[in-house]
């Protein structure tokens, strides 16, 4: 009962907020404050108010609170900007990219492909079409009205209450989740069984049967991608910081996301820090970086060679060769994905694959692979465009960061490529778009790259006399 005082008044004082800024007050900037603020904690604010009052209603509106949110920016967005009508956009390749991607889905809720129905279709469309709205606010983002250390803040401090839980998990070697009521909650608002040992589901479970935890978010995975938002953020601040006490500060901060890396236990966004921090030395020319991951590999190779257990280098060895259950369920998962593509180049319908609530386990094909989930219900087409808007997102954040490096106009663009980059490996063994909070957030900061390498060029364009 406490743990639901505390999440549910939380919960309504930042919806509150939310809505007081955006629609009171015509700060849709707020939007991205909200997000962070609230999605973190979606999965644990839902679960628990299912626990305690058993109300699908009370869940529901909870659950369509960021859409609301998404809303109240969109209508002031629209009513408070007084020139709204005189705005001209200027459009770059990258939003094209963005809008025949939306379109193309837009146009697959009505086609009759698949066994999906409308609103299964329709609902699998609004997280897609939200994903289009984060990148566009990003665009017509004004951070003057809203100082970037409210965002970066809120970042990190959620990273170090991730860790914080995490510990408390670790040191009584119990899910939060066994806590909160999430079993109950998935069972019966999203219709998925408990599954595994600990009456959760598998992913919070290794191979050997070892616990994984996932401190507030909805599962290992989720926070192990938040991770991967947090480090490149804690890192470029303790780059740019000049006073050494405040430098220490954001080590531990990057000590404490990683650890809460590791208590997650996720293979990919493991090896996707150090695709990460491999990017950011070579891109940003951070060559000490690279000095420190091969310490890292180092030590992971010596622990595992001559500390671990017999167990624990069976299990690293299976997933190496792809012979553990759990790799082989990615490969299963993607051939039959791979046989869809290739029987059906122009898709089988949205809602057919992946691991949405709006999708169907029964009729589902593929689900383990953001890559090809998208190219089995979007086709051949849908993946190009996917793929070549996540490449844009980075070539734009990049250029973004070099031509703004001197400015705190940088530390987005820096997180938005890092970010990008570090989730290409969690893309091909997760759903990872479904990770509403890293989504959202991300996306968000991809529109503020583009707007901000606009900006960038046109004042660093010659004055035509």
């Amino acid at each position: 009962m406490i743990l639901f005082l505390i999440f549910f008044l939380a919960a309504c004082a930042v919806l509150i907020l939310a809505i007081n800024e955006i629609l009171l007050k015509g700060r849709e900037e707020y939007l991205i404050v909200f997000m962070c603020l609230y999605l973190p904690f979606y999965t644990t604010i839902l679960s628990l108010v299912f626990q305690q009052t058993g109300s699908t209603l009370l869940v529901s509106l909870f659950q369509l609170s960021k859409e609301l949110i998404v809303f109240c920016a969109i209508v002031s967005f629209v009513l408070f900007k007084r020139d709204f009508y005189a705005l001209r956009f200027r459009l770059v390749f990258i939003d094209y990219v963005f809008l025949a991607f939306l379109g193309l889905g837009l146009l697959y809720v009505f086609l009759p492909l698949g066994s999906a129905g409308f609103a299964q279709k329709l609902m699998y469309y609004k997280n897609m079409a939200i994903l289009g709205v984060m990148y566009f606010f990003g665009r017509n983002a004004r951070l003057q009205d809203l100082k970037l250390g409210t965002i970066t803040s809120i970042i990190l401090g959620v990273g170090v209450l991730a860790f914080l839980l995490n510990l408390y998990e670790y040191f009584t070697y119990t899910h939060f989740q066994s806590i909160n009521g999430f079993a109950a909650f998935n069972e019966a608002i999203n219709r998925k069984d408990p599954e595994g040992s600990f009456y959760l589901n598998w992913t919070f479970e290794s191979q050997s049967g070892a616990k994984r935890f996932a401190s507030f978010f909805s599962g290992p995975l989720e926070l192990a991608a938040a991770v991967l938002l947090a480090f490149p953020l804690a890192l470029i601040l303790y780059m740019r910081e000049r006073y050494p006490v405040h430098k220490y500060i954001y080590l531990i901060v990057m000590a404490c996301v990683v650890t809460s890396l590791v208590l997650s236990f996720s293979r990919a966004a493991l090896a996707a820090l150090f695709i990460q921090l491999f990017f950011l030395a070579f891109v940003f020319r951070l060559y000490r970086l690279i000095f420190v991951g091969i310490l890292l590999g180092i030590g992971a190779v010596s622990y595992v060679v001559f500390w671990a257990s017999k167990d624990f280098q069976d299990f690293i060895y299976d997933t190496i060769t792809f012979q553990n259950s759990s790799s082989i369920g990615h490969l299963i998962e993607w051939f039959q994905g791979i046989e869809s593509m290739i029987a059906n180049p122009q898709g089988i319908g949205l809602a057919m694959s992946g691991n949405a609530s709006s999708v169907d386990d029964s009729v589902k094909i593929g689900g383990e692979n953001q890559f090809i989930i998208f190219g089995v219900q979007l086709g051949v087409f849908g993946l190009f465009l996917y793929c070549l808007l996540l490449f844009l997102s980075v070539i734009y954040s990049l250029k973004a960061y070099r031509l703004s490096k001197a400015t705190d106009d940088a530390i987005i663009p820096f997180v938005a490529a890092s970010v990008k980059v570090g989730l290409l490996l969690p893309l091909f063994t997760s759903n990872a778009e479904i990770f509403l909070y890293v989504a959202f957030v991300s996306w968000w900061m991809v529109g503020y790259s583009v707007t901000t390498l606009e900006r960038r060029r046109r004042e660093l364009r010659p004055q035509r006399t």
